[in-house]
């Protein structure tokens, strides 16, 4: 899972192939090297990312 803040996933990712789950809220381009997170990544919110990664796990197969 890769989380998208400064810059948009169409440009930087995630690459092709594979599970791959893109977090990312639109606004201003920013710096992806910045000093200090940026605001965009900054309103992914924790749930979300939980969510997300745990859509990633394999289902536990009855037994």
């Amino acid at each position: 899972m890769t989380l998208f803040g400064p810059v948009p996933p169409r440009l930087w990712g995630p690459p092709p192939g594979g599970r791959h789950i893109a977090l990312w809220r639109p606004g201003p381009p920013g710096a992806p090297h910045g000093t200090a997170p940026d605001p965009c990544l900054l309103r992914i919110d924790i749930a979300e990312v939980v969510v997300a990664a745990r859509s990633l796990l394999p289902t536990p197969s009855p037994n």
